[in-house]
């Protein structure tokens, strides 16, 4: 069979990866490289269109904008958290590990939960508090919207400082509203829809503006892998949505499973740390600790799913775990870990066949 052209235009879209290349010595910028990604997609949802598929393309891009708009339980629980942690947070401290320190000749003392002094010291400078970047971060609602497992992230972390119940609740509330979105945005790829109409209409003669054309731009720079990624996805699937598979397509990765991924799924680029290997248990007790969660499969499998690190299932039992580039001193951390729970196991191996 002949490939049509929304095939052709799915398979271009799928090629892409969002990577600047270097000719002649000058790498290619940034806006260069999502300027060609909004093309392709733009490209994939006028040929939806002439294929008859375009109003579901539009009804769940629609559905998107409906469950994080404006007035809606998404919205609302976020800005009840914004007011409240930017009232209560004031007396609580969380250290922000990503920050830059220096080293200082003088020890400084160690702060706890509530910016207190302890009686521990160090010689680097104290991490700037992560609530107040938080805090920005939740009084966007835009950035907010476009980064619902960053979001996730960052309400698990506020959760685990030890607040009154009152406001425990309102970021409880905030948790659920997030969740809630992702699980319904996942389920019919209705986020990656929502990318690829704004793309569409980003390009689109008589209608666009240069304003909106920036504006799209700037946010797909916060993260090209991902809105590359779930546009990708969502196209596959519209194509899919008639019933009818598509012919002649490249061969697909595994279907996703909400936190794991299978060994043919490629690991995204923006995850370049590791992998550390083990058992589901065993990878638990070792990383969970480090993201302040209990030592519960069941919390590893929710970093998984807000991808806040990459799991891959190797074999029945055995899987292994990416972390992203931003959580660099996190992983050294994770990783020395491992590392000295392995020489532990060698010394007490090593120490039973001696006696």
């Amino acid at each position: 069979m002949a490939v049509t052209k929304v095939e052709l235009a799915l398979a271009r879209l799928r090629a892409f990866e969002p990577v600047r290349k270097t000719v002649l010595g000058r790498k290619e910028p940034l806006t260069e490289v999502l300027g060609k990604l909004m093309r392709l997609a733009a490209t994939f949802a006028k040929a939806l269109t002439v294929a008859g598929l375009g109003d579901e393309l539009r009804r769940r891009a629609d559905a998107f904008g409906q469950l994080i708009g404006e007035g809606s339980e998404f919205d609302n629980r976020r800005r009840a958290a914004h007011v409240r942690l930017n009232e209560a947070g004031k007396n609580f401290f969380l250290p922000d590990w990503s920050a830059t320190r220096w080293w200082s000749q003088s020890p400084v003392a160690v702060l706890d939960q509530n910016g207190q002094p302890t009686e521990e010291f160090s010689h680097y400078s104290r991490p700037p508090n992560y609530l107040s970047k938080v805090v920005d971060r939740w009084d966007d609602c835009e950035r907010t919207r476009w980064d619902m497992p960053g979001a996730l992230k960052d309400v698990e972390a506020v959760l685990g400082l030890k607040w009154e119940a009152r406001d425990k609740q309102v970021f409880e509330e905030w948790r659920r509203a997030l969740w809630d979105v992702i699980v319904s945005s996942d389920s019919e790829h209705l986020f990656g829809s929502y990318l690829l109409a704004a793309c569409q209409d980003a390009v689109a003669p008589g209608t666009s503006s240069v304003d909106d054309h920036e504006s799209l731009l700037n946010r797909l720079a916060d993260d090209p892998a991902r809105f590359s990624r779930v546009m990708k996805d969502a196209a596959q699937d519209l194509l899919l949505s008639d019933g009818q598979p598509p012919s002649e397509m490249p061969s697909s990765p595994a279907p996703r499973n909400n936190w794991c991924h299978s060994k043919d799924e490629p690991v995204p680029v923006e995850f370049s740390l590791g992998p550390l290997a083990g058992t589901l248990l065993r990878l638990t007790g070792l990383i969970c600790p480090f993201y302040d969660k209990e030592a519960d499969p069941r919390a590893l499998k929710r970093l998984g799913t807000v991808e806040a690190i990459w799991i891959q299932k190797v074999t029945g039992q055995c899987y292994k775990v990416f972390f992203p580039d931003k959580d660099r001193l996190l992983f050294s951390k994770v990783n020395a870990q491992d590392i000295s729970e392995k020489k532990q196991k060698e010394a007490e191996k090593l120490q039973n066949e001696t006696k």
